[in-house]
């Protein structure tokens, strides 16, 4: 019996490793969607606020405004989502 465990070892790691590599492969291409995303966003920010603000200087502190709020909520989701995937990988 104890060769049929030593046996079942390396199959469950060969698993767990190819389950893994996969995980990784989905979570670098959500990363690279979020990436366009956020760079569309950043577009249409650009756009909306030169369209609403009178001045070029009004319109850059509203868009460093805005961009550093937008940034404090993706560092706070993306330290919830690496929380998450540590969890997991535990």
């Amino acid at each position: 019996m104890e060769e049929k465990k030593s046996e079942e070892g390396p199959k469950t790691t060969s698993l767990d490793r190819n389950e893994l590599a996969k995980a990784l492969e989905l979570a670098e291409k959500d990363s690279i969607e979020i990436a366009q995303s956020f760079n569309s966003l950043f577009d249409s920010l650009r756009l909306s606020l030169s369209q609403a603000t009178s001045t070029s200087v009004d319109h850059m502190n509203c868009f460093s405004e805005a961009a550093g709020r937008l940034q404090e909520c993706a560092l706070d989701a993306t330290t919830k989502g690496n929380r998450y995937i540590n969890s997991c990988l535990r």
